[in-house]
C-alpha cells in the first residue's frame, strides 16, 4: 500500500513537471516568435534564369541566380542574408557530357563582426564518368578563415 501510495506520488509530480515545463517551453516559444517578427528589410530578394546558347562551341546553359535578400534582426542587431548561384550545361554534339554548378551563400554580421560561409560544388559527366569537385570556405570580412579543396570520380555503372 505505502510503495502505491508513493509511486502515484512520484507519478503526480512527473505530470505536475511535465505540465510546468510544456508552459515553459510555449512562453519561450512566444517570445522566440516575437523576436523574429522585429526585424527590418536591408536587401530586397532578386532572382534570375537566363538560357544562353554558343553557337560557335554548341554549349546550352541555363544560368541561375537566386538572391535571397538580407534582413536585420533588430533587438540584436544581427545581420543575415543568403544567395545562391548556379545553373546546367550540356553540349550539342556531346549530351553525355552535361554539367550542373551551385554556390550557395551565406552572410552573418553584427557591428564590425562580419562572417560568410561559401560551398562552390561542381559536377560534370562524361561517357566513363561523374567528376565532382566541391570547394567550402568560411570567410571573416574578405579573409578565407577555412577552405579545403576536394574532388573525386565515381564510375557510371550504365544501369
Amino acid at each position: 500500500m505505502q510503495y502505491r501510495l508513493w509511486s502515484l506520488a512520484v507519478q503526480a509530480f512527473g505530470e505536475l513537471q511535465r505540465e510546468e515545463t510544456e508552459e515553459q517551453a510555449i512562453e519561450a516559444g512566444q517570445r522566440h516568435a516575437a523576436i523574429s517578427r522585429r526585424r527590418s528589410e536591408v536587401a530586397q530578394v532578386k532572382r534570375a534564369r537566363r538560357i544562353t546558347n554558343d553557337m560557335a562551341t554548341g554549349d546550352a546553359r541555363l544560368v541561375i541566380e537566386e538572391h535571397d535578400g538580407a534582413y536585420r534582426l533588430d533587438d540584436i542587431d544581427r545581420t543575415v542574408g543568403s544567395s545562391a548561384g548556379g545553373g546546367y550545361r550540356i553540349t550539342d554534339h556531346d549530351p553525355i557530357a552535361a554539367g550542373v554548378e551551385i554556390a550557395p551563400r551565406r552572410r552573418f554580421s553584427r557591428g564590425a563582426w562580419n562572417v560568410a560561409t561559401e560551398i562552390d560544388t561542381e559536377l560534370i559527366c562524361d561517357a566513363t564518368s561523374f567528376h565532382c569537385r566541391m570547394r567550402p570556405q568560411a570567410l571573416e570580412d574578405t579573409a578565407a578563415v577555412f577552405h579545403r579543396d576536394r574532388s573525386w570520380t565515381m564510375k557510371r555503372d550504365h544501369m
